[in-house]
């Protein structure tokens, strides 16, 4: 079991609702705790009147009932779930916005809850569920701090995987009918408001998108199947082109290159990435040097590859910077951003390793370093157990 702890996402103002919703939750759970204890009665009403109950709901229920809770367990994961998911997107949502989508992601889940359940719900699940739909929508590719509870240790997990696992959980025991006194009904229906809220938001453009959102990088995946069109199509036609390219060695190759360059010093960022992967995939045979911008460019292109998720492509542009520009004071930049990439997004421990010994000791931003730091102890971390696996492996053998 995986216990959340945090995320690697940072968050540009300080938590603010977070905080207030927490200890609202808090100390109405203190106060029902004290109350069932010295007057039961009391809290029975109490329990009554913000219950929701879908034999007879009250409109006011649909928000109260998110605040109670029925155990130290049940209010603690819930408080924990909201305290590693909700900052990030209270940052991108806003304070008063985010209390607004708090409330009605609440209301929505609970709605869920009414149409097709029997039971009294109670607890704030189903608005921290739409705290981490929307948390997926927004971060998939942030990693989120686990407590290994049989390891013992702390681990890093994707958030996309984290989330996603969560939601089939909940699933598959709704399928089941095996929901243990969970209502996992109110949970699926925060997870699809929270994300389609989410969703609905960066299409309309109301919050700014980022490179690594879902929205995003569905209109990413879109212009590779159009670039691979495009490849496809380069391929059909090298046949032709192979003759007049062994006639002039150069000419083709100088060309492509100066349709990179005049469509990066165009400002068309985007025209110069997919013009510079085909430039890569039509003259892979040229020499290395031969299909290396000049220094501004193949900067440009690496940060605007890495920005659009074109990891492969991205990875590549980085490592011929380094190698073409050695010295130059932004290689051990470059070389962070190749081993994140080749570590985090393609699992290529090899490049990994070479790109951080590369720039060992030169690293001047504190930022930069730590990422480094924290890169080499994953990377170790992944070497020490698949040594461990090896050595079990062979005694086992």
């Amino acid at each position: 079991m995986l216990i959340p702890l945090g995320t690697d996402r940072a968050s540009a103002r300080g938590r603010v609702v977070t905080p207030i919703l927490l200890a609202v939750n808090l100390v109405v759970f203190a106060t029902m705790s004290a109350m069932e204890r010295v007057r039961p009665d009391m809290a029975e009403w109490v329990y009554g009147w913000a219950l929701l109950d879908p034999a007879a709901p009250r409109w006011w229920a649909f928000a109260t009932y998110a605040f109670l809770h029925a155990g130290v367990l049940h209010i603690g994961f819930n408080m924990l779930f909201l305290w590693v998911f909700a900052p990030p997107v209270e940052d991108r949502f806003g304070r008063v916005g985010f209390a607004l989508f708090y409330l009605l992601g609440g209301a929505a889940a609970g709605g869920l809850h009414v149409l097709f359940e029997d039971a009294k719900v109670l607890g704030a699940s189903g608005a921290v569920a739409a705290v981490t739909g929307a948390f997926l929508v927004m971060f998939p590719r942030t990693h989120v701090r686990c407590l290994a509870l049989l390891g013992g240790g702390v681990v890093n997990v994707a958030a996309w995987w984290f989330i996603a696992f969560a939601v089939t959980i909940d699933l598959v025991f709704h399928a089941l009918g095996t929901g243990g006194g969970i209502a996992r009904l109110a949970h699926l229906g925060g997870y699809a408001f929270g994300g389609g809220v989410a969703m609905a938001l960066l299409g309309l453009g109301v919050l700014p998108r980022e490179p690594f959102d879902l929205f995003s990088m569905a209109k990413q995946a879109r212009r590779r199947r159009v670039l691979r069109e495009a490849a496809r199509e380069i391929e059909a036609s090298r046949a032709g082109v192979a003759q007049a390219f062994e006639a002039e060695p150069n000419a083709a190759l100088l060309a492509a290159r100066a349709e990179v360059s005049r469509l990066a010093g165009s400002g068309d960022a985007d025209g110069a990435a997919i013009a510079y992967e085909a430039m890569l995939e039509r003259f892979a045979a040229a020499p290395r040097a031969q299909t290396t911008m000049s220094r501004r460019h193949q900067l440009d292109l690496a940060n605007h590859l890495f920005a659009r998720g074109r990891d492969a492509t991205a990875l590549e542009a980085y490592e011929r910077f380094a190698a073409a520009y050695s010295t130059d004071r932004e290689t051990p930049h470059a070389l962070v951003l190749a081993a994140l990439i080749a570590w985090r997004r393609l699992s290529d421990a090899p490049r990994a390793r070479a790109a951080l010994a590369a720039i060992r000791n030169r690293l001047e931003d504190p930022e930069h370093d730590a990422l480094a730091r924290a890169l080499t102890a994953e990377l170790r971390a992944q070497g020490t157990a698949a040594s461990a696996a090896e050595s079990e492996a062979a005694a086992q053998g």
